[in-house]
C-alpha cells in the first residue's frame, strides 16, 4: 500500500463552531500528502482519515497504472505486480477498440522485454495455457502489430 502512516491534528474552533483539521499521509515513496479541511464539531476524525486512506491508495494505484501504460518498463510503487495485472485485465475487459489495440501492443512489448511473463498474464486473465496461447496468437500479437503500424504512420 502506498500510504504507510497517517495522522491528523485538530486545530482551534472557528467562529462558526467548525474546526480546522490537517491530515498528513506518509507514502511509501515521495513526499507526504497533506490535506486540510474544516469539520463540524463531533466529527469522527479518525474514521474520516481512514476512509480517505482507502481512496488515496486506490487513486495512487490507478494513476500509477495509467502512467505505466505510457512507459517502457514497469516501475511499481503504489501496488503489487498482481494488483497491476488485475487492473490490466479489467482495463482490457472494458476497453474500446483503440484502447484494446494499445493494451495488446503494451502487453507484447512487456512480454518481449521480459518485464512480465506469460504465466503472470495468463493468471491475471484467468485463462488456461491453451486459452492464453490462443488469445496471444490470434488477438494480442496481431493487434500489437497493427498498433505498431499506426504508431509508425507519418504524413508525406
Amino acid at each position: 500500500m502506498p500510504v504507510i502512516n497517517s495522522t491528523y491534528q485538530v486545530g482551534l474552533a472557528l467562529a462558526n463552531g467548525s474546526r480546522l483539521v490537517q491530515e498528513t499521509h506518509t507514502l511509501n515513496v515521495g513526499d507526504p500528502i497533506i490535506i486540510n479541511y474544516r469539520a463540524a464539531v463531533g466529527t469522527d476524525y479518525a474514521a474520516k482519515m481512514t476512509a480517505r486512506v482507502a481512496r488515496l491508495n486506490e487513486q495512487l494505484a490507478e494513476s500509477e497504472f495509467a502512467l505505466q501504460l505510457d512507459r517502457s518498463g514497469i516501475n511499481l510503487n503504489h501496488q503489487t505486480a498482481s494488483e497491476f495485472a488485475a487492473r490490466l485485465r479489467e482495463r482490457w475487459r472494458r476497453s474500446s477498440q483503440e484502447q484494446c489495440a494499445r493494451i495488446a501492443w503494451w502487453i507484447i512489448k512487456r512480454l518481449n522485454a521480459g518485464d512480465v511473463t506469460d504465466t503472470q498474464l495468463r493468471n491475471a486473465f484467468g485463462l488456461t495455457l491453451t486459452q492464453w496461447n490462443a488469445l496471444k496468437t490470434s488477438k494480442l500479437i496481431p493487434m500489437h502489430d497493427s498498433w505498431a503500424v499506426v504508431l509508425a504512420a507519418a504524413g508525406e
